[in-house]
Formats: C-alpha cells, sequence, structure tokens
C-alpha cells in the first residue's frame, strides 16, 4: 500500500474512534439543578489606589448543595472579586464533591452591584 492511502485509512480510524469515544459522553450529559448554602472560610481584600474603594479580594468558601433529588453535596469555591465604589466582577472556581466520589468543578463570572438594580449577583 502507499503510503497516501495508509495516512488516509489512519485519519479515519482516529476520527471513528474519537466518535466511539466521545459519543457516549455526550449521551449521559445532563443538567443538575440546585441550592447551594455558603459561608466565608478565608478572604484577603486588598486596597487599590487607582480609585476610591476600589478593593481585589480573593477569597475562599465553602458550601454544602441541595439537589432537586434531595441529595445533598459538598462545594469548595475558589473566588476572585475586583470591585469599586458602587459595582465590580466577579471570577470564581466551584469544585462540587458528591457522596460517590465524583466531583464537577466549573468556572463562573459575572457582576455584583447596584448596577443590577437588585443587589444581587449575576454569573
Amino acid at each position: 500500500m502507499d503510503t497516501r492511502k495508509m495516512s488516509w485509512i489512519l485519519f479515519a480510524t482516529l476520527v471513528v474512534l474519537a466518535w466511539a469515544l466521545w459519543s457516549p459522553v455526550l449521551l449521559g450529559a445532563e443538567t443538575i439543578n440546585y441550592k447551594f448554602y455558603t459561608y466565608a472560610t478565608k478572604g484577603e481584600p486588598v486596597p487599590v489606589a487607582d480609585a476610591e474603594r476600589h478593593v481585589v479580594n480573593l477569597g475562599l468558601r465553602k458550601a454544602f448543595c441541595v439537589l432537586e433529588n434531595g441529595e445533598i453535596a459538598r462545594s469548595n469555591i475558589v473566588a476572585l472579586v475586583d470591585l469599586g465604589k458602587e459595582a465590580g466582577s466577579f471570577t470564581q472556581y466551584v469544585t462540587v464533591k458528591f457522596k460517590d466520589g465524583s466531583t464537577i468543578t466549573y468556572k463562573s463570572e459575572g457582576k455584583v452591584g447596584k448596577e443590577l438594580g437588585d443587589g444581587k449577583a449575576r454569573s
């Protein structure tokens, strides 16, 4: 067999393998809705001298999550919050740990402050 034909066979084999290995992951995906109850465990606010009341905060939080099906999971959150006088932004990394040992980690970004109208955070 020539090299070109071998390359096409190898490529086709890799495509089929990638599809076969990835498709069960896509089929098994589901949305999980939950409420979480969180509390701060550590925080380090650092004033920034460029504007009045500008603070950057690195914080660690813990939480417990109550899923729709009643299952309870634990959560660790690492957050970076950049707050000005009236509003700011945040980036957080959340790891949810379930009783069976499985985990989900995700990143969330959003805004917080008076500009949202109700004082709640949005991500």
